[in-house]
């Protein structure tokens, strides 16, 4: 493994703390990031903050700096919404991310399927998708489709493994990757101790388009790295030849910066 390769790909997550995409491009380069994940959960970031002259801007920034620049699609707009009309609203936002991300740059953007309404019971939480799991199935299909298919020609779609990343979700996913234009975004972090999930990537690694990490403390992700238990050269060996960034996913950005101080550490020794 070429560790300078590992650390010369090594991004942060923009979320919160920036005043807005210029900003973020000026944090990556002062402190020598190569990319950035830009959080479209942030107010600061939505589209319509961008008139095309600023859209025209960032791009020739990003290009000028060379930086690779991905966005996360909102997380509150879940793939698989069974009402009809919000599900309908909340694709053609993303449609809106899509647009804006490619039209500015961007290589890639993470998606989140979703979560769905719980129902606490006395001694339990039922989840509606546990219920109707064909029905949750069959939406997020539909919606995956879609979404790739409007995605092709402007960026790389990556579904993210986050939440109740389950069977079904998993079952989708392996239907929907071999058809091609679907990617996926393995969060190290997230898959920790959850052995069918890493099976699951360690099965789809061709698909992987994006790489999040942060460490886990075998209670707690989002940890520095370095203070938690993952071996990350582990999965830097895995993912060496696999054109993606390695995106810090610890918050705040100062704490970013003493991640990747660890991991020039830990890389020394390989």
């Amino acid at each position: 493994m070429n560790s300078e390769n590992i650390l010369n790909r090594i991004g942060y997550a923009a979320t919160l703390g920036e005043d807005s995409i210029f900003t973020a491009i000026e944090f990556a380069k002062k402190n020598g990031f190569s990319a950035i994940e830009i959080n479209l959960n942030v107010p600061a970031f939505f589209p319509e903050n961008y008139n095309q002259q600023q859209r025209q801007e960032i791009k020739e920034e990003i290009t000028e700096a060379g930086i690779a620049l991905s966005f996360h699609a909102p997380e509150d707009i879940p793939l698989y919404h069974l009402h009809p009309p919000v599900r309908r609203a909340g694709l053609e936002r993303l449609k809106e991310c899509i647009d804006f991300a490619g039209e500015i740059g961007g290589r890639k953007i993470t998606f989140h399927c979703g979560d769905s309404v719980c129902f606490t019971q006395t001694d339990k939480k039922i989840y509606l998708q546990h219920i109707y799991v064909d029905e949750f199935a069959r939406l997020l299909k539909e919606s995956l489709i879609e979404l790739r298919d409007y995605a092709i020609g402007k960026i790389m779609p990556c579904v993210e493994n986050v939440g109740k990343f389950n069977d079904m979700v998993r079952g989708v996913l392996e239907e929907l990757l071999p058809q091609g234009n679907l990617y996926l975004t393995w969060d190290i972090g997230h898959s920790y101790g959850q052995q069918e999930n890493e099976a699951f990537f360690l099965k789809n690694l061709n698909y992987i388009g994006n790489c999040h990490i942060h460490d886990h403390n075998g209670t707690q992700d989002h940890q520095v790295i370095g203070e938690g238990k993952i071996h990350f050269p582990y999965y830097f060996n895995l993912l060496k030849d696999i054109d993606t960034s390695f995106i810090l996913e610890v918050r705040p950005v100062m704490k970013a910066l003493i991640s990747r101080n660890n991991l020039k550490e830990i890389l020394k020794e390989y």
